[in-house]
């Protein structure tokens, strides 16, 4: 079998699991459901439902009659729940208790064990409903994209497919994503990257986290057959609002790599410790037609060789042209200033294009 062959086989697997794992989430989210809440909007009318969550300027209600909707946080006026909830302000501080109704125009009022503490509904950046006594009872949001590309004139054809899965409770937020681009020559020889990653985020006080991260990947154009990499460190949102989030972080990573020129052999595996700086940034529009940019860089300057510095960069628009379902235009750079025996660049960059469905 071609070593094409077993790794496309091998990550379509990979995917299905992931797949299966997204799926087994949802259930656990579905069971959750049950109680009733009222979001009063500022034209007079109200929402019943359920509420999920309010991540970046949406409300996510789920209601009987029209499914789950998507309520823009600054046409609301007040909410009234008897769940618990986690408030999380602009300035970091977060908050936990039932919202009751009131009467005041534009203002959050919270039931905290025996007082009522009252935030304008501006300064509200995140809300979740927390199971009271279960700090393991979170919110879920997933998305799947594939982008297909097939050119006659050279008999190229490219697969891309991305599955993610995020998952956020009152103290920590979990994730697991599968990246993939697959491209099939008609005349010379296959290649690919692939990336499976996961990482976990620890919640701490003024928006500050400390995160640790796992990767598998590989990558023809720079000449990694295998790459585990694990990371760790300490961060910080710096800044939160209706429209935008940015989170910059640093810590230290351990890289065990396999050069394409050392397939089949299981000894020549090269392991190094680089430092890690880490930015993302995201803006969001949620007037229709929805949309959104993510920045994400993360930098790998050696420490165990100084003289080698690694980078992936990730630039990406969506556009949502139907309820869920989004256009994507992904820009990646990933370069390495020493790559692997056999690579044939010390850069891999291109453009994706794909359709999401969030979910």
């Amino acid at each position: 079998m071609q070593r094409s062959d077993y790794l496309h086989g091998f990550h379509l697997r990979v995917l299905r699991v992931l797949l299966v794992c997204i799926f087994c989430l949802i259930g656990v989210d579905a069971a959750l459901a049950g109680q009733t809440d009222i979001i009063y909007l500022k034209n007079g009318d109200r929402v019943s439902g359920e509420i999920k969550d309010l991540v970046r300027g949406q409300m996510r209600l789920k209601t009987g009659a029209f499914g789950t909707i998507y309520v823009r946080w600054e046409d609301v006026e007040r909410i009234s729940t008897d769940k618990r909830l986690q408030v999380e302000l602009v300035n970091g501080q977060r908050y936990f208790g039932p919202a009751l109704a009131g009467d005041s125009p534009e203002k959050l009022l919270l039931q905290i064990k025996s007082e009522v503490e009252t935030f304008d509904i501006d300064q509200v950046v995140f809300i979740q409903p927390i199971k009271v006594g279960d700090d393991r009872i979170g919110n879920l949001n997933n998305s799947l994209a594939v982008g297909f590309t097939y050119t006659k004139a050279s008999d190229v054809t490219q697969w891309h497919i991305n599955a993610s899965t995020e998952y956020r409770t009152q103290r920590y937020q979990l994730s697991a994503s599968y990246d993939s681009l697959i491209t099939n020559n008609g005349v010379g020889p296959d290649s690919g990257r692939r990336n499976l990653a996961g990482s976990y985020y620890r919640l701490l006080e003024n928006r500050w986290l400390w995160f640790g991260n796992a990767s598998v990947q590989e990558n023809d154009q720079l000449g990694v057959d295998g790459r585990i990499l694990a990371s760790g460190g300490v961060g910080r949102y710096v800044s939160q609002s209706q429209t935008h989030e940015l989170l910059i972080a640093g810590g230290v990573s351990a890289n065990f790599e396999k050069s394409v020129a050392n397939t089949g052999s299981n000894d020549d595996t090269d392991a190094s410790l680089e430092g890690l700086m880490l930015l993302e940034w995201t803006y969001f529009k949620l007037r229709t037609p929805k949309s959104q940019v993510d920045i994400s860089l993360d930098f790998y300057p050696g420490l165990t060789d100084t003289d080698r510095q690694r980078g992936d960069l990730r630039v990406r628009y969506r556009q949502e042209f139907l309820e869920d379902l989004f256009w994507n235009l992904t820009y990646f750079d990933n370069f390495d200033t020493k790559p692997p025996l056999g690579a044939a660049s010390t850069r891999d960059y291109g453009l994706i294009t794909s359709l999401e469905y969030k979910f």
